[in-house]
């Protein structure tokens, strides 16, 4: 949990300057993903900058392989829904909604304590449940409440089943950081 440390401008001119691939998320550009990322991060005291080093990795720079699960046009930026054993991830309805879905699902993660009260928009109901009630109880209730309060907790089940799944993300972010002359 956080802000930001690295601003919208330092992270689209880190993936201009690493990014072997195209920029191919729908109905956005990378500045203004950039910006929703470190904005809602902010709002929702989750670090922007490290759930878009995350983003990196679940959508192969922003690319999407063609064999990944998730597509550009589902504004999923972080993997959500798409396990081991599922046919896709979800899907939102926009790029804000699917930034803002990441930062709530991240803040379960982080925080034993957050409810519905405590953020500062209602549940994703593509996420949570199209029903505001029922999308106010999952998310109150959600089942990894608070299991990775950390970085280094994501993996092992934890957001994903890689092992080392934190260590990638972590990787990205501190060679983010690097690029821009800061420390981890």
């Amino acid at each position: 949990m956080g802000q930001s440390r690295l601003t919208a401008e330092q992270l689209v001119a880190y993936v201009q300057a690493k990014s072997l691939q195209s920029f191919r998320a729908a109905d956005t550009t990378l500045p203004q993903l950039a910006a929703m990322f470190v904005a809602e991060g902010n709002r929702y005291n989750i670090r922007g900058d490290v759930a878009f080093a995350q983003s990196i990795v679940e959508t192969g720079w922003f690319h999407y392989p063609d064999a990944g699960m998730v597509r550009p046009t589902d504004h999923n930026y972080a993997g959500i829904g798409a396990c081991d054993s599922c046919g896709s991830g979800y899907m939102f309805p926009s790029p804000l909604s699917g930034v803002r879905a990441q930062m709530q699902r991240l803040r379960g993660y982080a925080d034993a304590t957050v409810t519905t009260a405590s953020i500062p928009d209602p549940p994703v109901p593509e996420m949570w449940d199209l029903d505001p009630a029922r999308a106010a109880y999952k998310f109150d209730h959600f089942f990894k409440k608070g299991a990775a309060p950390n970085w280094e907790n994501m993996g092992n089940g934890n957001w994903a089943t890689a092992p080392d799944y934190s260590k990638v993300v972590l990787g990205v972010y501190t060679k983010m950081l690097a690029f821009h002359g800061l420390t981890p």
